[in-house]
């Protein structure tokens, strides 16, 4: 059995709980949004790994984004999942200064947490397509 011991000081709370919530409201937004993309059961799981697979090879989760091209780095920063990762690493990782709030990356995940709300208010149908005619 292996033990890991880590430390997290109770004042960086509420700034890691600020920023998953962030994350956890615009990724849960742009996922219902997505559905508008899904026209069956059988394409419900395809739908979502086609589009955040290729998003997080170039928004730095797998590799850092300084790797890769320009072009590349443009893409990645214009899309959710760069935000996220840079504000969980500013209130998670003790080398970068643990507990450090990101309210420019937290103004990102929010802009697209509206986006996806708004995409999802009009397109959102509980009813499958195939049932609706």
């Amino acid at each position: 059995m292996v033990l890991l011991v880590v430390s997290l000081p109770l004042s960086h709370v509420p700034t890691r709980l600020i920023t998953l919530v962030m994350g956890s409201v615009a990724f849960c937004c742009l996922g219902v949004a997505a559905t508008a993309l899904v026209h069956n059961e059988d394409a419900a799981p395809a739908v979502p790994n086609a589009i955040v697979l290729p998003l997080m090879f170039v928004s730095g989760v797998f590799l850092p984004l300084s790797e890769l091209p320009r072009g590349l780095q443009i893409v990645g920063e214009i899309f959710p999942v760069e935000p996220l990762v840079s504000a969980l690493v500013s209130v998670f990782d003790p080398r970068v200064g643990a507990g450090a709030f990101s309210p420019v990356n937290l103004l990102v995940l929010t802009a697209w947490a509206a986006v996806g709300l708004a995409v999802a208010t009009r397109t959102f149908r509980s009813v499958p397509q195939r049932d609706r005619e």
